[in-house]
């Protein structure tokens, strides 16, 4: 047995961005719709057996797809696992559904199975499974957080930015539905970094507004000159930039966090 190749990582990923009808993007950068990368990726006497026990085959699994009313991006609660032998791979992941009002509680294990064929990975077989006794993974925030802007970097100066900065994140974790959960500001040395990086794991929507909020009135003071904000989603990052205590497109990472209000 082989651990996952990039290839078939990437053939899970793609057939979960088809299934939400997003535009997949080949290794040579071309990109392709959904509904013509989706037939090619499920293999003929392809088996799709759904979370609430219902059975589809390829055709119908398209069909549900198509006809679906909206489609729900799926966020990874976690790498995916699996392995390889041969011709086969078998991959396990755990998603939620970040936008779904219905199951913004809940993940869904998926595990599949693919094989190797003269044009890459097809899926053989998918089966989901509903886990309601976990919520949906927490959303991980990747956050950079940039000292202020001096004429002049003396040390006292570059200490007095990174103090304010300390006590920022130091706030962070008082507020509640946040955790902080790693945080880089300083180098191997012990000296303060230009950008420091938080990762900050998320358990609700007003808990993002209320971070935003914290992040415009510690800028106002002018010894932070800029924070950035990314929710990694298949879909790309939903970004927001807080500059000089204004955000913008804020509206871009509520709409990702709605159904956790």
């Amino acid at each position: 047995m082989r651990p996952l190749s990039e290839e078939l990582r990437k053939a899970n990923e793609d057939t979960f961005r088809a299934e939400a009808r997003e535009t997949v993007v080949r290794e040579d950068g071309a990109q392709v719709a959904w509904d013509v990368y989706l037939p090619r990726a499920l293999a003929d006497g392809f088996t799709l057996v759904r979370g609430t026990g219902v059975v589809q085959n390829r055709e119908q699994m398209i069909a549900q797809v198509r006809g679906a009313e909206v489609a729900y991006p799926r966020v990874l609660a976690g790498p995916p696992v699996g392995y390889e032998e041969g011709d086969l791979g078998v991959v396990l992941s755990v998603v939620g559904l970040l936008d779904d009002p219905a199951n913004s509680r809940d993940s869904f294990q998926n595990v599949k199975v693919f094989a190797r064929r003269a044009g890459g990975w097809q899926c053989l077989y998918w089966q989901v499974t509903r886990l309601p006794a976990q919520p949906a993974c927490p959303p991980r925030l990747a956050v950079q957080i940039k000292r202020g802007y001096a004429e002049t970097y003396d040390e006292a100066t570059i200490r007095s930015h990174h103090d304010v900065r300390s006590l920022l994140i130091e706030s962070l974790g008082r507020t509640p539905g946040l955790t902080v959960e790693e945080c880089k500001d300083t180098d191997p040395q012990g000296r303060p970094r230009e950008v420091a990086d938080v990762l900050i794991a998320l358990g609700s929507a007003g808990a993002f507004t209320a971070m935003v909020r914290l992040f415009s009135l510690w800028l106002s003071r002018k010894k932070i000159e800029r924070v950035t904000i990314r929710l990694p989603t298949y879909t790309g990052p939903a970004v927001v930039e807080v500059v000089g205590g204004t955000a913008a497109d804020i509206q871009a990472v509520l709409d990702k966090l709605h159904s956790m209000r």
